[in-house]
């Protein structure tokens, strides 16, 4: 009964009978098209949202366990998030902003394996490569189609990044390798927006859309 998980159902619904009318899409469109594929559950967005809050767990334990042990860190998490009805309740009741976070982690995540790998003595982690770069990215640029004004969040981690892989490169004289990441960066933060541009286009036949403007 609420105005927004109605819209997204209404759009997921759509989704599933590849019904393209502008009536039937509100919101952007990446959480409701992925709601789409478990359309026959009576919450079709419930898998998603329990993947997203194991998504984020994982990456919350990660990050804490740099300061605190593994344990206090699982610990700190439950306490916070699972015990906490406000907070765990964001992650049940289907929201964009749910997938959003889980992107958002993906670019701390991002940054933490790039600080570890400055803190190898013998360099023994992967360096980045344009692979990474590109999936880091696209995961980042796909909020834009999520919550359109929360990519610039995503941009910053990305931004950072980029700034530190661009230091470790130089710093074991692969400076070469700097352009190819850098394109393969900015390739995959563009999918999410130009997904996101066409799809107004052909429903709407603008680039904008009522959700935007209002």
């Amino acid at each position: 009964g609420w105005f927004d998980q109605g819209q997204y159902l209404l759009s997921a619904q759509a989704f599933a009978a590849f019904d393209f009318s502008a009536g039937k899409h509100f919101c952007p469109p990446l959480y409701s098209m992925l709601g789409a594929f478990f359309i026959r559950f009576t919450d079709p967005f419930w898998l998603i949202d329990l993947l997203c809050l194991l998504w984020f767990a994982a990456v919350f334990v990660l990050f804490a366990s740099r300061y605190i042990p593994r344990w206090a860190a699982l610990l700190l998490f439950f306490l916070t998030i699972v015990a906490n009805h406000r907070m765990l309740e964001t992650f049940i009741v289907p929201w964009t902003s749910t997938l959003a976070v889980a992107l958002l982690s993906t670019g701390i995540y991002a940054l933490v394996r790039l600080h570890e790998t400055f803190g190898s003595v013998l360099r023994q982690r992967p360096f980045p490569s344009p692979v990474n770069a590109f999936f880091i990215s696209c995961a980042l640029g796909l909020i834009f189609p999520l919550r359109p004004l929360e990519v610039c969040l995503g941009g910053l981690l990305l931004l950072a990044w980029l700034v530190g892989m661009r230091e470790l490169l130089i710093l074991e004289n692969q400076a070469h390798r700097i352009k190819k990441i850098l394109a393969a960066a900015v390739a995959g933060f563009l999918v999410g927006p130009l997904f996101y541009l066409v799809f107004n286009w052909m429903l709407f036949g603008s680039f904008s859309s009522d959700y935007v403007d209002r």
